[in-house]
């Protein structure tokens, strides 16, 4: 797996970290069913991991920091009954 050296900033700070390569996850979406009776459907899109160099939480673990984006897409329509009339 390749690492490309980074420098970040995190909690006002900046650190140095690496870049990995390889995110592979499995895409699952969140179908919302909301109250004007439209549905969509959600999902976080990983487009790459930061692992920083010396900064463990308290059992000793990396930080890693995720780089993402949110896609949504609409399934379903409000339902007329449930539509407001603004």
């Amino acid at each position: 797996m390749a690492e490309t050296p980074i420098r970040i900033m995190f909690q006002g700070k900046k650190h140095d970290g690496v870049l990995l390569d390889g995110v592979s996850a499995q895409d699952h979406f969140h179908e919302l069913h909301l109250s004007d009776g439209s549905v969509s459907k959600v999902k976080l899109v990983a487009t790459g991991v930061i692992k920083l160099d010396h900064i463990e939480d308290s059992l000793g673990f990396p930080t890693y920091l995720l780089q993402s984006s949110t896609a949504l897409s609409v399934v379903q329509g409000p339902t007329p009954e449930n539509e407001s009339t603004h």
